[in-house]
């Protein structure tokens, strides 16, 4: 799902996420109350093989499951 710059992350249940050009990433779940600012300039993003959308959500879902 997207729209207005904001993605549903593969697999989420009501988190929703902005991703921008250089992989800087506002993650959001609100069912946690958590919010995740992820500040970047990775100007070789278009050479990653490994989608670092789908990394970064799980990463973010990782960082909350030890919050608990």
């Amino acid at each position: 799902g997207y729209g207005y710059q904001w993605w549903i992350p593969f697999g989420a249940e009501d988190e929703f996420q902005a991703q921008g050009i250089y992989n800087q990433f506002i993650y959001i779940d609100p069912d946690k109350d958590v919010t995740i600012v992820k500040l970047s300039s990775n100007h070789h993003f278009k050479n990653e093989k490994i989608s670092s959308k789908a990394m970064t959500g799980e990463l973010f879902r990782t960082i909350i499951a030890q919050l608990n």
